[in-house]
C-alpha cells in the first residue's frame, strides 16, 4: 500500500485547469473493488469536493486517477454535470505534466 501527500497534485492541477481557488479538494483512500472503479468525486457542496482513490492502486495509479477526479472538480465547479470524455483526455496531459513538475 502507497501513501501519498495528494496537496501538491492537487495544487498543480488546480493552476493548471484554472479551478476556483476557494475549493477544498478532500481525498480519501478506500477500496473500490466492489465499485469497479479507481476513483470517485464527489460534488459534496458550494465550496468542498471530495475525493475517493482505491487504496490498491500503486502509487502512479493513484496519481493518474487524482489527476482524472480532478478534471471531474473542474467541472462540478463550473456546474457540469462529470463528462468522461474530457477526463480521459486530460488525465494523461495532466499527469505528464505533474511528472515534469516534480522532477
Amino acid at each position: 500500500m502507497t501513501t501519498i501527500n495528494y496537496d501538491s497534485i492537487i495544487a498543480f492541477c488546480i493552476d493548471r485547469l484554472s479551478i476556483r481557488k476557494d475549493l477544498d479538494v478532500i481525498v480519501t483512500e478506500c477500496c473500490l473493488k466492489h465499485d469497479n472503479a479507481m476513483g470517485w468525486t464527489y460534488d459534496v457542496h458550494e465550496n468542498e469536493i471530495d475525493i475517493e482513490i482505491d487504496v490498491n492502486l500503486d502509487k502512479s495509479d493513484k496519481l493518474l486517477t487524482l489527476c482524472h477526479e480532478m478534471v471531474h472538480v473542474l467541472q462540478y465547479s463550473e456546474g457540469r454535470d462529470a463528462n468522461e470524455h474530457e477526463a480521459y483526455k486530460l488525465e494523461n496531459k495532466l499527469y505528464k505534466e505533474y511528472k515534469r513538475y516534480v522532477r
